[in-house]
């Protein structure tokens, strides 16, 4: 193990180098601007999201972006390589984006219809030609898809020796069908071959990594079953996912899965109550012990794993094990942001940077209850109540800022009540997330007197209050991003 003095001298070694041998994979800056053809404003509609599967962090990002009077919009993101993204506004489709792109999208606001977006979206600038193509891939991908609901009858009534052979037959069907299509339109570029490519790879092996979950849950197993042992050689042996696959962004989704279905599933079935006490290192030997030699799945495992263990605020694991993370995550776009994610959870945080957070000291919960409605009074108060250990609570904020912005003109506050929670990690991710909005931290007997106040039985809870400070809805569905909740949120400022 490391000494701390030690391991800051292979961060300091580690970032010097980098800077002089490491230059190959800089990232770029994409500008993606267009117009929103039809907008309507009166609908809460002022804000397209472009939203990232992120391999590099680890994480889904939303960039949200202003629409103008005239539905202009623009949003400005860096990336290392090509991959698609998703623009987000009464629906969402796909767009292809390399680094240094420059693209201009232009489709109508008043569709909800996947299928006509594809049809009448425009492009210009970088890019534009493959995107084009892209939709028309997209388009037809859509109208030739299988029933899922037939996939998910296989996986309910096969055992996994016979649902390998469905899955490989499948995978072959699903080739021809690419292949006609391809022949058919043989102008089509080498960008979107490869993102037809990846996505029938990365698809296909999720779906693999999935049925034990999926069989099981879908025949009301108990947990004494257990996968047939065929399971890992399978999924050990499937074709490597390379770095070329990650233009397709589902891959997110393929690491999530391999981690919590494949890995997780496997670590807890040991007997060695020793290595159960240590869960993280449990989990991380496990991914060292049990993923493919071949290809990038390992790296971009160990990388989300080390990621979630930073996203607690607590660096003991990374920095108690960087000599094991560093020798299996070599690539730069990956060992940079979690260098980056490091250096923001072990530096302290200026209070300046915190002066949108109310001190309450030792104020009782009662007097936090009635500063908080004295100083809405008469607006409608939207109230987020999370703990710094929910990953649900913190993924929920990549939405808050920018629908915040969507309602500034108007008498609505948001107030987050972070309950149960390590004050310094509170601090840290207020920080970092630039999270607007009222903050409150509550010690345990404030805790108590909210939990009880509004009826808080879990993590994330939300409460949303009418001018008369009268409970309107609450519950853990009231999310912030979900379309109900601004429907929710528009009927009461209309009244």
């Amino acid at each position: 193990m490391p000494t701390k003095h030690s391991f800051f001298i292979m961060l300091v070694i580690y970032l010097l180098t980098s800077c002089a041998s490491r230059q190959e994979e800089k990232s770029s800056t994409v500008t993606i601007t267009g117009k929103v053809i039809n907008y309507d404003s009166h609908e809460n509609k002022s804000i397209v999201n472009v939203i990232v599967n992120d391999n590099g962090i680890a994480n889904q990002v939303s960039y949200p972006a202003k629409i103008d009077s005239e539905g202009y919009f623009k949003v400005k993101l860096e990336r290392r390589y090509a991959q698609d993204v998703m623009i987000s506004y009464r629906t969402n489709f796909r767009i292809l984006i390399n680094p240094g792109d420059s693209l201009y999208v232009e489709f109508d606001g008043k569709l909800s219809d996947r299928l006509k977006i594809f049809e009448t979206v425009k492009f210009n600038g970088s890019g534009a030609k493959v995107n084009q193509q892209f939709s028309q891939y997209l388009k037809h991908s859509f109208e030739t898809e299988e029933d899922p609901g037939f996939v998910n009858q296989q996986i309910k009534d096969l055992n996994l020796l016979e649902y390998i052979s469905f899955h490989d037959s499948l995978k072959v069907s699903r080739q021809h069908s690419i292949e006609d299509y391809l022949e058919k339109n043989p102008t089509t570029s080498p960008q979107v071959r490869q993102w037809i490519k990846s996505s029938l790879k990365v698809s296909m092996f999720m779906s693999l990594i999935n049925y034990p979950r999926l069989h099981k849950r879908f025949n009301e197993l108990d947990d004494s079953w257990q996968v047939d042992s065929h399971y890992k050689e399978a999924v050990l042996n499937y074709e490597p996912i390379t770095k070329q696959d990650l233009i397709y962004s589902d891959t997110r989704w393929l690491i999530n899965s391999f981690l919590y279905t494949y890995i997780w599933s496997r670590a807890w079935q040991v007997s060695d109550s020793t290595a159960k006490a240590n869960p993280d290192s449990l989990i991380f030997n496990s991914i060292i012990a049990w993923s493919p030699e071949k290809g990038l799945l390992k790296q971009l495992t160990a990388n989300e794993f080390v990621h979630t263990t930073l996203a607690r605020y607590d660096s003991s694991f990374y920095k108690d094990n960087i000599n094991s993370i560093e020798s299996i995550i070599k690539e730069d776009f990956l060992l940079e942001p979690i260098h980056e994610r490091y250096e923001r959870v072990t530096t302290p945080v200026s209070k300046s940077d915190l002066s949108q957070v109310d001190a309450i000291g030792e104020a009782s919960g009662k007097k936090i209850w009635s500063e908080i409605l004295e100083k809405n009074k008469g607006k409608i108060i939207f109230i987020d109540s999370w703990a710094t250990w929910c990953p649900p609570c913190i993924a929920e904020f990549r939405f808050s800022n920018g629908i915040m912005e969507s309602y500034k003109e108007d008498d609505i506050a948001f107030v987050y009540l972070c309950l149960r929670s390590k004050r310094n990690s509170w601090e840290k991710i207020i920080e970092e997330r630039k999270l607007g909005g009222q903050h409150y931290f509550l010690d345990d007997e404030q805790a108590a007197f909210f939990e009880q106040l509004l009826e808080i039985t879990g993590f994330p809870s939300y409460t949303l209050l009418d001018k008369e400070a009268k409970v309107f809805r609450s519950g853990n569905s009231l999310r912030l991003s979900s379309k109900t909740t601004q429907e929710i949120i528009n009927q009461l400022l209309n009244k």
